[in-house]
């Protein structure tokens, strides 16, 4: 459902099923990665996005990262550390 709403605003979504990041606090957490073009001055460019999705309580939350394609690989690994350790608060 949530892919089909990037979709409908024009991104393409490069992540296909459940991709889950293992959490070390039994916090559910995937994500989606999905691509837009932007123009910006006259030139297009790529935008590599990253959104973590996880539950608190009954809300969905929702964190994105977005960088130029050429830092997407490094970013995103970034992101992976940051879903290892969302962890709820009590």
């Amino acid at each position: 459902v949530l892919e089909d709403s990037f979709t409908n605003a024009g991104s393409k979504i490069l992540t296909s099923g459940v991709n889950e990041i293992d959490n070390k606090h039994q916090i559910e957490v995937e994500y989606i990665d999905y691509e837009q073009r932007l123009t910006v001055n006259g030139s297009e460019i790529v935008i590599h996005s990253r959104a973590l999705l996880f539950m608190t309580k009954n809300k969905l939350v929702m964190v994105q990262v977005a960088t130029p394609n050429q830092f997407s690989d490094e970013i995103f690994l970034m992101t992976e550390s940051i879903g290892e350790t969302i962890e709820a608060i009590k």
